[in-house]
């Protein structure tokens, strides 16, 4: 391991980041042009979630292994490290050449009626009893499994590109963009900010193990894409607005979103100029904020009879196995449990409570809490497993007011960055078998 290196703010622990994320909500809360349409004392359950995830953290990384707490150990480039990027490079671009056969050949998405008309499809399908999995077929398994590969090497580039040739580093790169672009298809933004978000606190770690200055071109070039990202994720919502309503009022008369615009938006809708404008903000602060409320609608009207014991959780292995193996299998089943399926419902909701109900609540907040903490005195140490996971859970908490990120496609970088872990100790096993038998 290198030289030590002192904490940063600019990587905050687990229960840090949450506070900053929730107190930021909170000030949002009272100063957004909105109207929350559903009150209920359930929301008290979301502050008891929290409350348990940030104490648990904390706790965790007050008690264990204090002396670690201040400072950073590195881990060092090695060939261990360098197998290891290359395995995610090979399994990536196949991955990422798969996928794209997939979309463009094999299920043959519809692109000839605009990005939007096709996410309209593809959420008619996921939440109807015909199944976007009849559509799949092996190929599209194997491709999502592999595409999650570009997590790890996001992760890994990131940390040791200095160590990498030219040409790798292009590769690289280039793979790293493959998830933003696979989300454009799909006219989708949140997976395309998740991406960023992780790639954005990997960087910051980057510096900071390599003892170096942030570079501000690359940060606004983030910053930058960020900005590129919702704009496009707001052209798309408003055309997928206008195909469903026919115009932004006639959405605005009959919504059913529990947050709703308030009259002082409203009026700016009827200015010419500003109603874009003022559509926009509506869009913006109800997509950070909708969750909440959602959580709440969801515990209040969801039939605790009915709870999945983690089968919502990793129903993405489900649909996985359901297309290797040609079984009966769709999310429709699931969705129909949800009172309001196809809405953000938090991490805690759209997951914990459908799962496992109030007891999810706690328990599971609880030992995700742990489990963040251990990761990050994880890296702090220089291992492998908190190197490479715990940037996908940075991202996890920053989106938890909006959604579970390991319930879903996602799951298949999380799988990604696990089986790279175990492939890492693999090798360390093999290190020390044939250093045992050398001597």
């Amino acid at each position: 391991m290198n030289n030590k290196i002192k904490s940063n703010i600019l990587d905050p622990s687990p229960h840090k980041l949450a506070l900053t994320i929730y107190i930021l909500i909170l000030i949002l809360i009272f100063i957004a042009p909105l109207n929350f349409e559903y009150i209920s004392w359930s929301y008290i359950y979301l502050i008891y979630s929290i409350f348990f995830f940030i104490s648990s953290s904390f706790f965790i990384q007050l008690f264990q292994n204090r002396k670690y707490n201040n400072i950073y150990y590195t881990l060092k480039y090695s060939i261990k490290i360098k197998k290891i990027i290359t395995i995610c490079l090979i399994f990536s671009l196949f991955g990422v050449i798969i996928r794209f056969i997939d979309i463009f050949f094999i299920r043959n998405f519809d692109f000839s009626h605009g990005l939007a008309s096709l996410r309209i499809t593809l959420q008619s399908l996921t939440y109807s009893s015909d199944s976007d999995v009849a559509q799949a077929n092996i190929i599209s398994a194997v491709s999502a499994f592999l595409f999650g590969f570009t997590y790890p090497l996001t992760i890994l580039f990131i940390i040791y590109r200095k160590y990498l040739n030219k040409h790798t580093c292009y590769l690289c790169f280039t793979l790293l963009l493959a998830p933003i672009l696979d989300n454009f298809l799909t006219a989708g933004i949140l997976g395309a900010t998740f991406t960023l978000t992780y790639i954005f606190y990997c960087y910051f770690y980057s510096t900071i193990i390599n003892n170096k200055k942030i570079n501000l071109k690359f940060i606004l070039k983030i910053f930058l894409i960020f900005i590129t990202v919702l704009f496009v994720g707001f052209i798309f919502y408003t055309q997928r607005i206008e195909l469903m309503f026919g115009s932004i009022n006639t959405f605005i008369s009959y919504n059913n979103n529990l947050l709703q615009p308030n009259e002082f938006l409203l009026k700016c809708f009827d200015v010419p100029f500003l109603k874009s404008f003022a559509f926009g903000i509506y869009w913006f602060l109800h997509y950070i904020l909708q969750g909440l409320s959602e959580f709440s609608y969801l515990l209040d009207n969801f039939d605790h009879a009915n709870i999945l014991y983690g089968k919502k959780q990793f129903f993405i292995l489900d649909k996985f196995f359901s297309i290797l193996f040609e079984n009966n299998y769709n999310t429709y089943d699931l969705s129909i449990l949800n009172p309001r399926p196809g809405r953000y419902q938090t991490f805690y909701g759209d997951v914990f409570i459908i799962d496992f109900g109030f007891s999810g609540l706690i328990f599971e907040s609880t030992i995700f809490g742990v489990i963040l903490s251990q990761l990050y005195l994880s890296r702090k140490r220089g291992q492998f497993i908190g190197i490479i996971l715990y940037p996908f859970f940075q991202a996890t908490v920053i989106f938890s007011p909006l959604f579970n990120s390991f319930s879903s496609s996602r799951f298949y970088f999380l799988f990604s960055g696990l089986t790279a872990f175990v492939i890492y100790r693999f090798l360390i096993k093999k290190e020390k078998y044939e250093n045992r038998n050398y001597t």
